[in-house]
């Protein structure tokens, strides 16, 4: 579950180079750092901004790689942590990299010339969870005339409060939770009305992800569903 967010730069901008976000980087296997050698160009070894949705290893364990090959601008997080080893190495590769944090949630607004990614969530409440599903950053991405909503691993309960509080209309979904049951509720798609249905997951998984139950509520609202197990990489223009 990893997604490079590109965006053109903006008028004002000294550099013409895009403006390179990265949402979480998957589990540490190196996957995430290969496939970014094989989109960026060999020159190019700068990631404006990285965004952990949420503390789990199948979502930051790949960020580790990444920040030792790559200079990043800022890392971004909600501030909740995690016990597991791996994250004390996160922590310290970050140190030792010199790179700057800052802690986001609901309301906050990254904005870059006339584009904005929106935190939806979490809010205070969503944030103190003893789930960390619930913890996870939600954002939409509105660039252009494209808007793109990003889900983290939020399940059913955090979708109906986004859902409640937010337009979620968006041509593109970044299907949440890996396609578990639990995730993409037929309310939640009735109010996004994806077009395009992105399915971050591991072709080996013990969870039986994405589920049947998942899959055919996207289908019935109509949306293309791609699958990384099966199509690979997905590169979305």
């Amino acid at each position: 579950d990893s997604q490079l967010i590109e965006l053109p730069p903006a008028d004002s901008a000294k550099s013409h180079e895009p403006i390179q976000i990265l949402i979480d980087g998957g589990p540490p296997n190196g996957k995430a750092l290969a496939e970014l050698g094989k989109i960026l160009p060999v020159h190019d070894t700068y990631l404006d901004l990285i965004i952990m949705t949420h503390p789990q290893l199948d979502h930051f364990g790949g960020l580790i790689e990444v920040i030792k090959k790559y200079d990043v601008g800022v890392f971004v997080s909600t501030g909740r942590s995690a016990t597991i080893g791996a994250y004390g190495e996160l922590e310290q590769v970050l140190s030792e990299r010199g790179v700057r944090r800052i802690t986001v949630g609901e309301g906050d607004v990254i904005r870059y010339g006339e584009s904005f990614l929106s935190v939806l969530s979490p809010n205070a409440r969503a944030l103190s969870s003893r789930e960390l599903n619930d913890t996870g950053v939600v954002l939409m991405l509105a660039a252009g005339n494209v808007r793109a909503l990003y889900t983290a691993d939020i399940g059913a309960d955090i979708e109906s409060r986004v859902v409640r509080d937010y337009d979620l209309a968006a041509h593109v979904l970044k299907v949440g939770h890996h396609g578990s049951k639990s995730s993409s509720s037929k309310r939640f798609l009735s109010e996004v009305e994806p077009q395009v249905a992105v399915i971050g997951v591991g072709a080996k998984n013990n969870y039986g992800h994405p589920t049947q139950e998942a899959l055919g509520r996207l289908a019935e609202r109509g949306a293309r569903i791609l699958r990384t197990d099966q199509n690979g990489t997905v590169k979305i223009v």
